[in-house]
């Protein structure tokens, strides 16, 4: 179940401008969005915040994999059952 991991990552992201949505596709996976900007500047904890480093955390998290908008129409298209994703 990713509900509660993806809880807990909108409470860390959220204060820094970044949303995460899920949007599960019936027998075809689900799909995580990560929507906002890279930070280059210090945030609170003193680290800057890479985009493409959450989603490598989401998808060790989740056990997914980060697709491109491309790769999510043909996967719809082929009506075949991709593993849990992460999209960026």
């Amino acid at each position: 179940m990713i509900a509660p991991y993806l809880t807990s990552l909108q409470e860390r992201l959220k204060p820094r401008g970044i949303q995460v949505g899920s949007y599960p596709v019936l027998m075809k996976g689900v799909f995580v969005s990560l929507i906002g900007r890279d930070l280059s500047r210090d945030g609170e904890d003193g680290h800057r915040l890479w985009l493409a480093d959450v989603a490598r955390e989401v998808e060790r998290e989740v056990g997914g994999r980060v697709v491109n908008d491309e790769e999510i129409a043909e996967k719809k298209a082929e009506g075949t059952p991709p593993p849990t994703q992460s999209k960026i």
